[in-house]
């Protein structure tokens, strides 16, 4: 078996749904209602606002980071702000006092200093009470940049996620493209 049929035969094996769907205009049947008939699009000022916000729990982008080159405070960053359950604009102070505590935290063992739990269930004041006074400043610090960083942070995830998906189209294109070769020398050797 040939190269390319391997390819087409792993595509089809792997891709089974997406293979139909691409497919499937060869067997599609006319709806009998006309393009004048069909609903228009409806006005996109009447839309609700829906601003850019992430899955956070996407493993595929998170095994694809692995194979990053991200510093240890880098990649706690990441971890951290992946945990937010909201944008990093909707926040409340408590909330992005908190994060200042898990991104102070993410710079503390990086040092190889003391951390200090803070989980959403506690409240700020027993996150920050066991610091001594230098620590809650440094803390304080931290925090008066929290949504910086979690802006940045989210960015930066974006840019890479968005880089990862624009591979992966290319990748997924140049198979279509080939098994597209194919079936057109196929069709030429037996028509």
């Amino acid at each position: 078996m040939s190269p390319g049929c391997r390819v087409l035969l792993l595509l089809l094996l792997v891709f089974p749904l997406r293979v139909g769907a691409f497919f499937g205009w060869f067997t599609r049947k006319s709806s009998g209602v006309s393009l004048s008939q069909k609903a228009a699009a409806p006005d996109p000022r009447t839309l609700p606002r829906a601003p850019f916000e992430m899955t956070t729990t996407d493993e595929k982008f998170l095994a694809e980071a692995k194979h990053l080159d991200l510093s240890p405070l880098d990649s706690c960053h990441y971890q951290v702000v992946a945990q937010l359950r909201a944008s990093c604009t909707d926040m409340s102070e408590e909330e992005i006092a908190k994060l200042g505590v898990s991104l102070f935290n993410c710079q503390a063992e990086v040092e190889g200093r003391r951390t200090y739990p803070c989980t959403e269930d506690m409240t700020l004041a027993e996150c920050t009470s066991p610091m001594d006074p230098d620590t809650w400043n440094a803390y304080h610090i931290v925090s008066n940049r929290a949504r910086s960083v979690c802006y940045a942070t989210r960015q930066l995830h974006f840019r890479r996620r968005t880089e990862l998906t624009v591979n992966t189209l290319v990748s997924t294109a140049m198979n279509q493209l080939e098994a597209m070769k194919m079936l057109r020398v196929r069709g030429m050797m037996g028509g």
